[in-house]
């Protein structure tokens, strides 16, 4: 589980949507946009994200979760985010959480993980990396 503060989300989605090529934006991120930027500063207690944006039954309505990874994984490195590990049932402090990238499924997908100190995973976003092949030299 990750606690994140809303303006530093908002911001993370912005800087990486410019800076990232793989960040995605479609109409839930607006929609989602939209939402941060309607929160209730004075709240002490966390949200949830709405059910609209998570478990809708129609994909390309759904909030992306590669997106949404990709900003957890920023606030999370860069110390901005609180941390909890259910499997340990604990928090995590983020200078303590560590960042690997594992190859899995022969090589096919680059997944940037991110581990407890119990070695669990917290988070995990993948990236298809097509396999290259090597064309024989003629002659």
């Amino acid at each position: 589980m990750f606690l994140l503060n809303s303006a530093e989300v908002a911001n993370s989605y912005k800087r990486n949507r410019q800076n990232d090529p793989r960040f995605s934006w479609y109409e839930p991120e607006d929609t989602f946009m939209l939402w941060l930027s309607r929160c209730d500063s004075t709240l002490k207690e966390p949200s949830e994200l709405p059910p609209l944006l998570t478990k809708n039954k129609w994909y390309m309505h759904n909030l992306s979760t590669t997106s949404l990874n990709l900003v957890a994984t920023d606030l999370v490195t860069t110390g901005k985010a609180k941390v909890f590990c259910s499997r340990c049932a604990a928090h995590v402090p983020p200078d303590q959480v560590v960042r690997k990238w594992d190859y899995v499924d022969n090589g096919n997908f680059q997944c940037d993980r991110l581990y407890c100190t119990q070695n669990h995973i917290l988070l995990s976003t993948a990236h298809y990396t097509a396999p290259i092949r090597r064309r024989q030299a003629s002659g």
